[in-house]
């Protein structure tokens, strides 16, 4: 297990997988990395061509929270991944949960994406 700060202090607890450029699975909701079957089944097979980072939101698993809650926390979150990670792709597997946040999550993507474009990312 890996670690890295998020913009307000939230520790972020990640595995890393595997060599390549790197892919970011974002789990829902109230999923945590130890107990989301989706992604620890596809972590190891995306491992085989890529940098894979499978984390645990903030306030689950052996990540912190800071609140107040807001989902530009959760962005804050990923571009910390993505500092660690350099060139990156994102993705986001459906889930039982969470589908107000993956809704947020996504109009909320496309900042980090500009951000990413502007860095030269």
């Amino acid at each position: 297990m890996k670690k890295v700060q998020s913009a307000d202090g939230t520790i972020i607890a990640f595995d890393q997988l595997g060599k390549g450029p790197a892919v970011i699975l974002v789990g829902g909701a109230l999923e945590q990395r130890a107990m989301d079957s989706e992604t620890a089944q596809l972590a190891p097979l995306l491992a085989q061509h890529f940098t894979v980072f499978h984390y645990d939101r903030r306030g689950r698993g052996d990540s912190t929270d800071t609140l107040p809650y807001a989902v530009e926390r959760e962005i804050e979150d990923i571009e910390a991944l993505i500092n660690e990670a350099g060139h990156t792709i994102l993705m986001r597997l459906p889930g039982k949960r969470g589908r107000n946040t993956e809704s947020s999550l996504r109009k909320c993507l496309h900042k980090v994406a500009e951000a990413m474009r502007s860095r030269s990312l």
